[in-house]
C-alpha cells in the first residue's frame, strides 16, 4: 500500500502530515514577516533620504511652515479619514459575509475624498493670498492631493491586515508612502 514505505505506523501519518503541514505554515508565517520588515526597513530608508533631499534644497521659513501646518493638513485629514474604519473592521470578528467587510473598507475612499476637499477649502479661506501667497496655497493643494491619492490604499491595507498578508501590506503601504511623497515633495 502506499503507506508501507514510510517508517512511520499508518495510524500516526496524518499526525505527521499535520504536523508538517503546520511547520509550512509557520515557515510561510516567518518568511512574510521577513519580507513584511525588509519591505518596512526600506520604507523607512526612502523617508529617510527624501527627507535629507527636502532639507537640503529648502530654505528654513518655508520648512517651518510646511513642517507645522501643512503636516497638519496631511495629519487631520488622513486621520480622520481612515482611522475609524482600520479600528473598526481590523478588529471586527471573521465571519462567512468578509463580503461586506471589503464593501465597508471601500467607504473610505470616498470618505477621504470630502474631508481632503473640505480641508483644502478651510486652507484656502483661512490663508488668504495676501498673508501667505500663492506658493502656500499651491502647497496646500498638493498636501491635500497627497492625502487623498494615501486614501486609495487604505482599503488594501485594511484587508491586507484582517489576513496577516504582510507581504502585500508592505506593498500597500509602500505605494500610500510613494506617492504622496511624490505629490508633496
Amino acid at each position: 500500500s502506499t503507506f508501507s514505505s514510510c517508517p512511520i505506523p499508518s495510524y500516526q501519518y496524518l499526525n505527521c502530515a499535520s504536523e508538517m503541514s503546520s511547520s509550512n505554515d509557520a515557515n510561510h508565517i516567518a518568511r512574510a514577516a521577513a519580507k513584511g520588515t525588509l519591505f518596512s526597513f526600506l520604507l523607512r530608508i526612502l523617508s529617510f533620504s527624501l527627507s535629507q533631499i527636502t532639507l537640503r534644497l529648502v530654505d528654513a521659513t518655508t520648512l517651518g511652515k510646511a513642517s507645522i501646518q501643512l503636516e497638519l493638513l496631511l495629519s487631520t485629514c488622513l486621520f480622520l479619514s481612515r482611522e475609524g474604519f482600520r479600528l473598526a473592521l481590523i478588529n471586527a470578528k471573521s465571519t462567512s459575509k468578509d463580503i461586506s467587510v471589503e464593501n465597508i473598507a471601500w467607504l473610505s475612499v470616498p470618505l477621504g475624498s470630502i474631508i481632503s476637499l473640505l480641508i483644502l477649502v478651510l486652507h484656502y479661506f483661512y490663508f488668504s493670498s495676501e498673508t501667505s501667497g500663492l506658493d502656500y496655497q499651491i502647497a496646500g493643494s498638493l498636501f491635500a492631493a497627497g492625502a487623498l491619492l494615501e486614501c486609495l490604499s487604505e482599503p488594501v491595507l485594511i484587508l491586507t491586515m484582517r489576513t496577516l498578508n504582510v507581504s502585500d501590506r508592505a506593498a500597500a503601504e509602500g505605494f500610500a508612502v510613494l506617492v504622496k511623497a511624490v505629490t508633496t515633495v
